[in-house]
């Protein structure tokens, strides 16, 4: 008897628009949701945007441990829209509409990876190969890499 239930935790808020969930990647090994999407506050206290974690052990929905994702004008909220974990080496790839990582204020246009034992960013875009989330933009996380989809920017070689 399966049925779907919303999750008994916090409520995801934003101070500025209709609060919309893109993306869910689950990491089994540390029994954690990670959620991306169009938010920045979690039961009305602010978090870094774009991205939050609900650990199924403590019940509890909260900001990510990797920050969240701005506009090149930091106070500016950048958008999660898609997201994969990669199991095995314990990597989650993000993808949206975003030009920072607010942990590092590293620049990095719309596509970035978060190594969870290490608690590190690195940012995948090139901005030769760059693409920009669409509405139906996506990634795929496969045995031959990383494949994503989306509009390419005018500067590519594509």
């Amino acid at each position: 008897d399966q049925v779907w239930l919303p999750l008994p935790v916090g409520q995801i808020t934003c101070s500025w628009c209709t609060v919309t969930i893109l993306a869910l990647a689950w990491d089994s090994e540390r029994r954690q949701l990670h959620v991306a999407g169009k938010f920045n506050a979690i039961d009305g206290g602010n978090i870094p945007a774009g991205l939050a974690v609900y650990d199924q052990d403590s019940g509890h929905l909260v900001a990510h441990p990797g920050g969240g994702l701005s506009m090149n004008n930091i106070t500016q909220d950048g958008v999660g829209t898609a997201a994969q974990f990669d199991q095995e080496n314990g990597v989650l790839y993000v993808m949206g509409a975003f030009e920072r990582l607010t942990s590092t204020n590293e620049e990095c246009l719309g596509l970035a990876a978060y190594e969870i034992k290490t608690g590190s960013w690195t940012c995948l875009a090139d901005p030769a190969h760059s693409v920009l989330p669409t509405g139906g933009g996506n990634m795929l996380l496969t045995p031959y890499g990383l494949l994503v989809a989306g509009k390419t920017t005018s500067g590519t070689t594509w």
